[in-house]
């Protein structure tokens, strides 16, 4: 306890307009309105974030959902609880010299773990452009912030980043060669627990859901779109600019955080078939055996 307030740290796995949710939530107060003391950690890579969530070291850490699932199956004690990202917005961006996707045959494209749900997603919109898996290499990076120092250092030639890194790049001279939304609408990013303190603090999970659900539908509010820019702009510690053009495409265009943070099990069954086509995991895993859907249906 802290000032009368129950202490919570949580995880995100990179500082990216991802996590608009969680800043929203800290910066409006709405966590200590629920009575949390609540401060987030960063850590470099979903790998990390996953290790940390396992052992209960932080007990609740936001990753894309396959992350969880492919742990899930390898015996790991955590959940799925919620989700505050539909799809893994954002773009596949190049270096100024590649024109296209065909462009990057015989390059190196960032990753942020080679045997991610993202990386599986990334090499079959390549594949789609024209690029077989032999005709590049991938470059396990870790989250948006690396890929786009990596990139600028030329260790790499293309690489996934989310807004406003995306734009931001672009205004730089790199090129955006496809939308991550546009190939792939269902890949939602998903809020994690672990199981043993699930079990020992429900309450301070469904405290901390409350105020991410409010954060959810606060973000849409037309009259809360200068605020939500602000927001953004001070956590990423990113230009006006590049805050408004992420709200305008997250928010507006392909409305990328999820109301309510609802997890679909529609959405967890496509990702799951990928998964399995993948060869990253067994035939007959099933999305309910992941998902705990209980503490979010308290906080609603």
């Amino acid at each position: 306890m802290t000032n009368g307030k129950i202490k919570l740290t949580t995880g995100i796995t990179s500082k990216t307009s991802q996590n608009w949710t969680n800043f929203v939530a800290q910066d409006k107060g709405f966590f200590e309105a629920e009575g949390l003391h609540h401060t987030y950690a960063i850590m470099k890579d979903m790998r990390e974030g996953m290790d940390q969530l396992t052992r209960g070291i932080v007990p609740i850490v936001t990753a894309m959902a396959d992350t969880p699932i492919l742990e899930i199956a390898k015996g790991a004690s955590i959940r799925i609880i919620a989700g505050i990202v539909r799809t893994g917005f954002g773009h596949i961006v190049s270096s100024p010299e590649c024109k296209d996707i065909r462009d990057l045959k015989g390059r190196s494209v960032a990753v942020i773990d080679p045997h991610s749900g993202s990386t599986v997603i990334l090499r079959e919109i390549l594949k789609r452009g024209g690029l077989s898996y032999q005709d590049y290499d991938v470059k396990h990076v870790g989250g948006t912030p690396k890929r786009f120092e990596a990139m600028k250092k030329g260790e790499v030639s293309a690489a996934f980043l989310s807004p406003p890194y995306d734009f931001q790049a672009e205004a730089e001279g790199y090129r955006l060669l496809a939308d991550y939304a546009e190939h792939f609408p269902s890949y939602p990013l998903a809020i994690n627990v672990n199981v043993d303190f699930g079990r020992k603090e429900p309450e301070t999970v469904v405290k901390y859901l409350r105020a991410m659900v409010k954060a959810s539908h606060w973000i849409y509010e037309p009259g809360n779109r200068d605020e939500a820019v602000s927001i953004l702009e001070k956590n990423m510690e990113s230009s006006r600019l590049f805050a408004e053009k992420t709200y305008d495409y997250v928010i507006r265009k392909i409305k990328g955080i999820t109301p309510g943070c609802q997890i679909s099990q529609q959405e967890l069954e496509k990702l799951t078939s990928l998964l399995v086509e993948a060869g990253l995991l067994a035939k007959g895993t099933r999305p309910s055996e992941v998902v705990d859907l209980s503490f979010l249906k308290k906080a609603q």
